[in-house]
């Protein structure tokens, strides 16, 4: 039998992915304008754009003690050659693979709105995620940098959930989210969105807001630092602290795809 702690149980059948319909693209605030996209076009199998995207590799469990080690291979994040990014989690053995992707040092944002469309992974243990952090994070380590979770859905599909991040002035953490039911997530294609503002962030799932954090609900001794340049990142992580340890029904491998990402100005 395959030990769930050492691995994902292997899935009994094999479904392709749906071509997501075509949809009609809205800048998000009157005035926006599109600055930066990655439609995700190229041949089936190839590299995500170089132009974009960085990977983050290696294992030792990322703060939470997960299960995966982060690769920039070819299994764990490639092109479908339909217009998707594909992010894959795999168990082979005692092994497993997956990928983190992100944009420090290429696309980075103050004020504006980024939007990205995204099919989400349903099994127990995963942890797919869309969110940003601060440009500075190398100088000023996190949570001092900033964090804001766009979306994740730590196992369960059925319920959204996010979050930010920030420092307190004596050099601790706070954080402020929200999570709710909604229809399953991982079934169709969503748009998930943030939205910066001085002092203010907006966070909105399929054109409905779901998360409105401002710097006037902080308590004394808590900073905002989210007035600054921000990166973006993509994961799929596999186990740990939270949302807790895959089992016999998690799928492997396990996708995370994404029809596109775009940024707009304020």
């Amino acid at each position: 039998m395959f030990s769930i702690r050492r691995g994902f149980a292997i899935a009994a059948t094999v479904v392709a992915l749906a071509i997501p319909t075509a949809i009609t693209s809205v800048a998000p605030a009157s005035g926006a304008t599109l600055i930066a996209s990655d439609e995700f076009t190229g041949a089936a199998g190839s590299a995500p754009s170089s132009s974009w995207w960085n990977y983050e590799t290696g294992g030792g469990g990322w703060g939470n003690n997960e299960w995966q080690t982060y690769t920039n291979s070819r299994s764990n994040s490639y092109l479908d050659g339909n217009g998707r990014l594909v992010i894959a989690a795999r168990s082979s053995g005692t092994s497993i693979t997956s990928a983190r992707l992100n944009t420090l040092g290429k696309i980075s944002f103050t004020y504006g709105t980024v939007s990205a469309r995204i099919k989400l992974p349903a099994g127990q243990g995963l942890l797919p995620a869309f969110w940003l952090m601060g440009t500075d994070i190398y100088r000023n380590g996190w949570p001092a940098c900033g964090e804001i979770d766009v979306i994740e859905t730590p196992s369960i599909t059925t319920r959204y959930t996010n979050t930010i991040h920030g420092p307190t002035t004596s050099g601790g953490h706070w954080q402020l989210g929200n999570s709710g039911a909604i229809s399953d997530l991982s079934s169709d294609f969503h748009t998930y969105s943030v939205t910066k503002a001085r002092n203010r962030i907006t966070i909105s799932l399929d054109n409905r807001v779901v998360g409105t954090y401002t710097s006037s609900q902080l308590s004394a001794g808590q900073r905002w630092v989210f007035n600054q340049p921000t990166y973006l990142l993509l994961s799929l992580a596999v186990g740990g602290n939270w949302p807790g340890a895959p089992d016999l029904t998690t799928p492997n491998p396990s996708y995370m795809t994404l029809d596109w990402i775009r940024v707009y100005s304020a």
